[in-house]
This record gives C-alpha cells, sequence and structure tokens, in this order.
C-alpha cells in the first residue's frame, strides 16, 4: 500500500501529465491535492516541487499574481530542502521564474536584475548548464518590456544557437524563443522581421502539440498582430477568431491571455476601418486586465491607451484624454518617464488637451 508521501508524488506525476496534455484546470487540481498531501507528510523538496508547478500553472493561466505567491513560498521551501544538488537546481529555476513573473507583474526594471543575476548563476556553471538557456530567455524577456531591445534580441539568439548546437532544434524551448524574437521585433516596430519568427514559431508548435492546444492558441495569438501591421487584416482576424473560444472554454483560465485577444482585434478592426465593435472589445480587455494584473500595470496602460486612440478618432476628445491621462500617470509609476510608452503617451496626452480644449 502507497504511503501518503507516495501518493502525492504519484499525484504531482499526474498534474505532469496532464500539464503537458494542456489540461490546465486538471493539473492544477491534481497538484492542489498533492500539495495537501506533501505539506503534511513530504519532505520539502517535494512541497518546494509541487509548488513550482502550481506557479507554472498559474503563470499560463494569466494569474501572475497567485504565481509569484507560489514561486515564493516554493522558494521558502526550497530553502529548507537542504544542499542536494536537486534543491539547488530547484533554487536556481525558481530564481528564473521569480525573475519573469515579476516582469509580468510590472516591476521591468526589478525583474530585469534579477534576470540578469540569475544568467550570471547559469553562467558559472558552464556553457553546458541546463539553466543557461532558461535564464537567457529570462534576461531577453525582461529587456522586451523594459526598453532593451538590443540586449533583448542578443539573449534570445544566443539561447537559440545553444539550444540548436545541443540538437534541440524541434523542442518546445526553441518554439518558445522563436515566438519571443517574433515578439521583440515587433516591439522594436520592425513587423516583417516580427513575422519570420513568429511564423516559425507557430509551425514548430503545431508540430509539438494539437491544433487546439494553449499553446499554439498562443502562438497564434502572437502572430495576429503582427500580421496587423502589415496590413494582413483578414488572415489576422481569422488567427484571432479561432483563439478566443480556446480560451473562453476555461472559465477563470487564460483571462489575461483573452484580454490580450480582444485588445488586438480591437486595434485590428479600427486599423482595418471597422470601428463598430471597438470600443466594446477594448472596454472588455481593459475589465479582464484589471482583474489579472490589478489597477497599476502598465500592460493595462496600453489598452487604455489603445482605447484613447480609438476615442480620439470618433471625436470624443475628452473621453480619450482622461483615459490617455490614467494610462500616463500609471506608465510613469510603473515604468519612469524615460521609457518609450510615457515618451509616447506623454504626447499623446499633450495632443488629446490641446484638442479637448478646442485649439
Amino acid at each position: 500500500m502507497l504511503g501518503r508521501s507516495e501518493i502525492a508524488v504519484r499525484l504531482h506525476e499526474g498534474a505532469l501529465e496532464a500539464m503537458s496534455a494542456g489540461r490546465q484546470q486538471r493539473a492544477d487540481a491534481l497538484a492542489a491535492r498533492a500539495l495537501r498531501l506533501a505539506r503534511e507528510y513530504g519532505p520539502a523538496l517535494l512541497v518546494a516541487s509541487l509548488l513550482d508547478t502550481r506557479a507554472t500553472l498559474a503563470r499560463s493561466a494569466g494569474r501572475p499574481r497567485d504565481a509569484a505567491s507560489f514561486c515564493r513560498r516554493a522558494l521558502f521551501w526550497a530553502n529548507r530542502a537542504g544542499a542536494s544538488p536537486d534543491a539547488a537546481r530547484l533554487r536556481r529555476q525558481l530564481g528564473i521564474q521569480q525573475a519573469i513573473l515579476t516582469c509580468e507583474l510590472g516591476s521591468y526594471d526589478k525583474a530585469l536584475s534579477m534576470a540578469r543575476d540569475a544568467l550570471a548563476a547559469a553562467r558559472r556553471l558552464g556553457p553546458r548548464s541546463p539553466e543557461l538557456v532558461a535564464a537567457l530567455n529570462a534576461v531577453g524577456f525582461c529587456c522586451k518590456y523594459s526598453g532593451r531591445w538590443a540586449e533583448g534580441e542578443r539573449c534570445y539568439r544566443r539561447a537559440l544557437r545553444l539550444e540548436e548546437r545541443a540538437g534541440n532544434g524541434r523542442s518546445d524551448a526553441v518554439a518558445t524563443l522563436l515566438h519571443n524574437l517574433g515578439g521583440i521585433e515587433h516591439a522594436r516596430g520592425r513587423p516583417k522581421r516580427a513575422a519570420v519568427w513568429a511564423r516559425r514559431g507557430l509551425a514548430l508548435r503545431k508540430l509539438l502539440y494539437p491544433a487546439r492546444h494553449a499553446a499554439v492558441a498562443a502562438d497564434a495569438a502572437a502572430v495576429a498582430p503582427i500580421l496587423s501591421e502589415l496590413h494582413r487584416f483578414t488572415e489576422a482576424e481569422e488567427l484571432l477568431l479561432d483563439v478566443v473560444p480556446i480560451y473562453r472554454r476555461s472559465p477563470g483560465w487564460y483571462r489575461y491571455e483573452l484580454a490580450v485577444a480582444y485588445d488586438n482585434l480591437a486595434t485590428l478592426r479600427m486599423e482595418a476601418g471597422r470601428p463598430a465593435t471597438v470600443e466594446r472589445l477594448y472596454r472588455y480587455s481593459i475589465r479582464l486586465k484589471r482583474r489579472a494584473l490589478g489597477p497599476r500595470h502598465p500592460d493595462l496602460g496600453l489598452t487604455l491607451n489603445n482605447l484613447a486612440a480609438h476615442l480620439a478618432i470618433r471625436g470624443r476628445a475628452a473621453a480619450a484624454a482622461a483615459l490617455c491621462r490614467e494610462a500616463l500617470q500609471i506608465f510613469r509609476s510603473a515604468l519612469g518617464r524615460s521609457h518609450p510608452h510615457t515618451l509616447t503617451c506623454e504626447r499623446n496626452c499633450a495632443a488629446l488637451d490641446a484638442a479637448a480644449a478646442g485649439r
């Protein structure tokens, strides 16, 4: 008969299998059951590993605050697990995860500092360190949001070369790096380059997962706004309309990704000259982002700024100016006065205030 600690291990294995199959709610339920047993009967390392799994699940579900809480608790238990190689490896992995979550919660400069520390630790282990690719990816991720695009691109490309040299050219990690390279090129305003990377990432992910898997949906959702910037509106909209039902099938899950999809769909329709549903989609996105990220997150500021631009085009300058000022307060607080988002929003607010005053 299995002991309770062994049952927790089996439940954890089932959670990992369900997560790999895209059954996130099932995975989280199994991990939660395992965690209840492990806290009472299991070793500290098992508790830490389960909390790490729950952090990964919460992050993939667009719940970064929950994920950050699980990650902090995982680090606490990992520190209690002693100096074994497995415990040390888990602590390094959690440090990388914590940097990414800090970035997703909007503290971009702090997150970049944490990611750089994690990268320095991975490099000390040598060029074949299994954490090196993950740490490079974390630095690249944080660089994208802090506006350090050249450094981010270098990290992504370095990580991609390492994976390919190791014979992992068709791995999930490579698909993620291709996705991220597309994202950073998109952020730099280079949509043609972005489309090449993002399409490669989507094609690889389709080889690795079923067509309706959430990982495929995330890549498709990333390709869509790039195509929109290239004025390929029909293709972009088809991708987004395929993605939305995948996210909506799991209530409470993928809330943030659904918010991003609505934001991108609204922007696409505005640029395509089809304004009828734009305001409603932006307001859906704003509501979901407030719930997922809180009221002061810079990503919320982006959608507020997008809606402000739409209302300005529709001749509602006063309402647009109010939204733009709210976005500007978020950007100044979260990003500082020199970030590209802050500077762009300042110019938008000045123009909107002038239009609202009738000047």
